[in-house]
């Protein structure tokens, strides 16, 4: 149940892959256009995000875990019985409301940022039809990744799409083109490739999980079309309020702040989100394995899987986290003039990215265990603590607001999510991932910390510090992250029928 070398080895590139990319693209846009043209193609872009998280219903967590039951004997249908009555009427839903986007587009691009340096009805346009071309894409991806084909998910949501973006945006550059429309539609186009590549991926049948053939009542009439549906509700609840929470900031900046100092703030976030990549692979890996372990009824397995892979998380991101929240001036200044102004908001948002690290992946073991509505229960409050935070600041702080607003919001859905996850029989902190977080700190921020101290008075200081925790760092981090990503990949040992690792004798 646990995911092999060979699929944790492709993830990894994945993410790395995803994550260059995207922090090349915002590099490339920001340095091309400036804070106020970032924030057209990055308001737009979280809009389209925020709407396609809508529009998919809860499906692709859904059918990551119907594919995981399927695998392990679980009740379950067929690759195409279960999409026909899942994916299709959903992705013909979101074209119909897409199309209804696309005739509102200029009030809409009047409205969500409110002083653009430029009409942003076509970009909304675009984005409206793109629309179930996005949600195609992922919920057909996320089954694929639920009945163990991972392949085909890194390769074109990771690899891809993020690929194609920044190539567009190099190639912008190199021709002098600095506007933001421009950046708009590359950013948009590699959806269509990507959808154009899944429905290529979907026609060929997976020789491993061939379609079985149906037998008795059709999966509705036998109730499973409403056991998934009462899955997919929370879980689409829960996503919705998920993305409305991390879009939050962009979106009421874009209404009731400058176009600068949504552009700043939108960088900002982008860069913390280049750290998140990290959470995504893991889960994105881990995810299956949770809900077949699970499902066999293998908390201690399970309870090992999730301590590995927080631990993992804690070694990857937290140094840059750390880096940002130490040196925010050098991390902004990298992207151009005007961006430093948002350095308080990128350190109060790397605090987020801390909490979230050490977190891990408790989210995606609590919708594993099918405890949807704890994970949506959990989100809400979150979002809650954010509104709050956010507008009752906002006049005072600016941008900074927003960004404590949300670090709030993590800290309060983490706590929720702990307390579910105990529920389950599991630890939601484990020791190695304390462990990890305290080397990783005395390795990284003590040196960053020295080099702040020394910088710019007395340079040569700070750059021999700096240069002896870059050769330190990888020589105490990579061993431990060793060490937890070879738990991950163990073979499972063979049980007998009906026994579990926490029962040693058959039931």
């Amino acid at each position: 149940m646990r995911p092999s070398k060979g699929d944790s080895l492709l993830v990894a590139v994945g993410a790395g892959v995803s994550g260059a990319s995207g922090f090349a693209f915002a590099w490339i846009l920001a340095r091309a256009t400036g804070p106020s043209g970032s924030a057209v193609v990055l308001t737009v872009t979280t809009w389209f995000t925020l709407l396609l998280t809508v529009g998919k219903l809860g499906l692709d967590t859904t059918l990551v875990r119907e594919g995981g039951r399927i695998r392990v004997g679980g009740p379950g249908a067929g690759p195409t019985s279960l999409l026909r009555w899942t994916l299709l009427p959903v992705t013909a839903g979101v074209a119909l409301a897409g199309m209804a986007v696309a005739a509102a587009a200029q009030p809409i691009g009047q409205w969500i940022l409110s002083e653009s340096p430029v009409p942003m009805t076509s970009l909304v346009v675009t984005g409206g039809l793109l629309l179930p071309l996005g949600v195609y894409t992922v919920i057909q991806l996320a089954y694929s990744r639920g009945l163990g084909s991972i392949r085909e998910y890194v390769a074109i949501e990771q690899v891809v799409k993020p690929g194609l973006r920044l190539l567009g945006s190099g190639l912008l550059l190199i021709a002098g083109l600095s506007g933001a429309l421009a950046f708009g539609w590359v950013w948009f186009l590699p959806v269509i490739v990507a959808a154009t590549l899944t429905v290529w991926v979907a026609a060929r049948r997976h020789p491993s999980h061939p379609e079985p053939r149906p037998s008795g009542p059709p999966p509705c009439a036998s109730g499973e079309c409403s056991r998934v549906w009462r899955y997919a509700g929370p879980r689409a609840a829960s996503q919705i309020v998920d993305i409305v929470n991390t879009s939050f900031g962009t979106m009421v900046l874009g209404v009731l702040a400058t176009a600068a100092d949504t552009g700043a703030f939108a960088i900002a976030l982008r860069v913390v989100f280049a750290g998140q990549l990290v959470f995504q692979a893991v889960r994105l890996l881990l995810a299956p394995s949770f809900a077949a372990l699970l499902a066999r009824g293998r908390i201690h397995d399970a309870q090992q899987v999730f301590s590995a892979g927080t631990s993992l998380i804690v070694a990857l991101a937290w140094p840059g986290f750390l880096l940002c929240l130490i040196l925010p001036d050098l991390v902004l200044g990298f992207f151009g003039a005007g961006f430093e102004s948002a350095a308080p908001v990128l350190q109060v948002l790397s605090l987020a990215g801390l909490l979230l690290a050490v977190v891990g992946n408790q989210g995606s073991v609590v919708l594993m265990s099918g405890r949807s509505g704890s994970a949506l229960a959990a989100i809400a409050a979150g979002l809650t603590v954010n509104v709050a935070v956010t507008m009752a600041l906002l006049n005072v702080w600016g941008a900074t607001a927003a960004a404590a607003g949300w670090t709030a919001s993590v800290l309060v859905e983490g706590l929720w999510l702990a307390r579910a996850l105990s529920a389950e029989g599991l630890h939601p902190l484990p020791e190695t991932a304390f462990l990890m977080a305290v080397r990783v700190t005395a390795v990284v921020a003590i040196p960053l910390l020295i080099a702040r101290f020394f910088w710019p008075s007395a340079p040569w200081i700070a750059a021999a510090v700096v240069l002896v925790g870059v050769v330190a760092a990888p020589a105490v981090i990579v061993p431990a992250a060793r060490r937890q990503f070879q738990i991950l990949t163990e073979e499972d040992q063979a049980l007998p029928e009906g026994a579990t690792h926490d029962s040693p004798h058959p039931v």
